[in-house]
């Protein structure tokens, strides 16, 4: 999904699903071309159990290779 953000610069998300619709993973690149920050990016990792709850969240900025 492709959209313009409040200082008109373009954030673009993407999100993997599961086959029981749940998402695993959210890709989200963001700029801000009033603020010169451009390809912002931040992945998020999400992990559930055998019955579907949520274990763990996990964050990467910019591609790093260490998640938070």
């Amino acid at each position: 999904m492709q959209s313009t953000n409040y200082k008109n610069g373009n954030d673009i998300s993407t999100t993997r699903y599961d086959f029981a619709g749940k998402p695993i993973c959210t890709y989200v690149v963001h700029n801000n071309l009033a603020g010169g920050q451009t390809n912002l990016s931040t992945k998020t990792n999400m992990d559930y159990d055998h019955i579907g709850r949520l274990l763990k969240v996990t964050k990467q900025i910019n591609d790093d290779a260490s998640p938070t």
